[in-house]
């Protein structure tokens, strides 16, 4: 089986907040789920966030390649 992933570790990548609010960073995690009969795959990204005392993953469905095509998605 082969799974082509949109965004690869290292991508930059751009996502709209609940509160509307615009962020960036980088992927730093990839992780990937298959279910049944492999038809149904689901591909979660991660970065990296730093909490009160610890790092952490947030992990994303999707993302947006640059923050003009965020934009242009409102």
């Amino acid at each position: 089986m082969t799974i082509e992933t949109k965004y690869n570790i290292g991508d930059e990548v751009w996502w709209k907040e609940k509160d509307n609010s615009i962020h960036n960073d980088f992927v730093s995690a990839i992780r990937i789920r298959v279910f049944g009969d492999n038809k149904n795959i689901g591909i979660q990204y991660g970065v990296l966030r730093k909490g009160f005392d610890d790092i952490y993953y947030e992990w994303f469905w999707d993302f947006y390649s640059t923050k003009e095509e965020l934009i242009k998605s409102l």
